[in-house]
């Protein structure tokens, strides 16, 4: 009955704070189309599209071919602006917000202006993804080995505080965690293909692209190991640093030293006991690391020449693609909503004190 009760409780959990992160996205959502949409960003972009849309029918149309310059435009006015009436555009933005918000929500962010996906799309949603999964093929597997080679050093710290390896460590993770990513990416550039000329500066795949799927993966696996080396480098100390603290903390704990005495192996002691009273917090981290690794792509990818979203949002800024930069800041925030919510989720699976209270 109590286990029931407990996993009711959890469930109950789950939705309250799903519901909860929907009205936050939402609320972001509704926010970020009123700010565009109250400047009259939208607007413009909307119209410049229509007429550029509308210029091009025109001059390509073959029955409309020799007819004067003036008649031309008029024929292009009178098209786009047949088109501004039909969507809309007339009425106030606070009339056509409904339709932009499920637009949004139905990922439906337009064409962008300037930028294109590889296969020739414009459409933004189609070079967003294109671009997403690279970003989170870089970083998530970074952030991953980060938090294994940090945890993994970070125990044996905290099991012998203040020894050789703790003290080697310690310092090891403040010189490396004050070192900028992109500042340590471009000496790792300078080694390792400038000097060296073992790994490629940067980039997704090589120019042609192999066609065997095998060699394919390779080629990325190649180019990713410079980035993804970088990444480890200047993060792993920092996570080993913190599960030392967590680690140290509670081998001070009395049910540890209870442990001990009734002569529990070390191992059962440090794995079943402690990892586990440490494991909440280091997963907070350790997801918190994931969801800022992601998002703060954008210098790391340029450095790099790896062509994800941050390098997206880089080019889009360069370029001034508005639809671009808008669609990316929408999937920006539903998939930090996304991420809090699977760390919420694997929170209250970990922390028993928590499954009791709801309970």
């Amino acid at each position: 009955m109590e286990a029931r009760e407990i996993t009711l409780g959890y469930l109950r959990f789950l939705l309250r704070r799903a519901a909860t992160l929907v009205f936050i996205a939402l609320l972001a959502t509704t926010f970020t189309l009123m700010l565009v949409g109250g400047f009259g960003v939208m607007d413009r972009l909307i119209i410049a599209e229509i007429r550029r849309g509308a210029r091009q029918e025109v001059i390509l149309n073959p029955k409309l071919q020799g007819l004067p310059r003036e008649e031309i435009e008029r024929r292009i006015d009178e098209l786009a602006q047949e088109r501004i009436l039909t969507a809309g555009l007339d009425k106030p933005f606070y009339q056509r917000m409904p339709k932009y918000l499920l637009q949004v929500l139905t990922w439906d962010f337009g064409s962008a202006q300037f930028l294109t996906s590889d296969s020739g799309s414009t459409r933004v949603k189609d070079i967003i993804f294109e671009r997403l999964p690279r970003t989170a093929l870089l970083f998530t597997t970074g952030s991953i080995l980060s938090v294994l080679s940090g945890l993994a050093i970070g125990l044996s710290m905290g099991k012998r505080p203040g020894g050789l390896l703790d003290r080697s460590m310690t310092g090891f993770a403040m010189i490396s965690y004050s070192l900028p990513l992109w500042w340590t990416g471009m000496l790792m550039i300078l080694i390792f293909s400038t000097r060296l000329r073992i790994l490629p500066p940067g980039g997704f795949i090589s120019v042609p692209p192999p066609e065997n799927p095998i060699l394919y993966g390779l080629d990325v696996l190649r180019h990713m190991l410079l980035p993804l080396g970088t990444m480890v480098l200047v993060s792993f100390g920092g996570m080993a640093y913190i599960t030392r603290n967590i680690i140290a903390g509670i081998f001070q704990q009395d049910y540890i030293f209870a442990a001990r005495a009734r002569g529990i192996p070390e191992r059962i002691i440090t794995y079943r006991h402690a990892l586990r009273a440490a494991s909440p917090p280091i997963v907070t981290i350790a997801g918190f690391s994931i969801v800022f690794s992601i998002f703060g792509a954008i210098i790391s990818e340029t450095v790099f020449n790896w062509k994800g979203m941050g390098l997206l949002f880089w080019e889009a800024i360069n370029v001034q693609d508005v639809p671009v930069l808008l669609g990316l800041t929408y999937v920006s925030i539903f998939l930090y909503i996304l991420l809090i919510f699977l760390l919420d989720l694997t929170y209250a699976f970990l922390d028993p004190r928590f499954r009791a209270a709801m309970g």
